[in-house]
């Protein structure tokens, strides 16, 4: 196992991320880092469905040369 470090949590979100690990059979360092990568990629799917900027927009309409 790599280094590891302590981080301080609420007695119920350790609570939650220990029956979490128990229902899936994983350890909590294995949910917090699915949790991580889940926030990461919900964050890059709002980015992706936001607006086009006006820059944005006249560089995709842009002619191919």
């Amino acid at each position: 196992m790599a280094a590891t470090k302590m981080l301080r949590v609420s007695d119920r979100t350790h609570d939650g991320f220990r029956r979490e690990a128990k229902r899936r059979g994983a350890t909590i360092d294995e949910v917090a880092a699915a949790a991580l990568r889940a926030l990461r990629q919900k964050e890059m799917g709002e980015q992706l469905a936001a607006p086009l900027e006006d820059d944005e927009v006249e560089w995709l309409d842009a002619p191919l040369r």
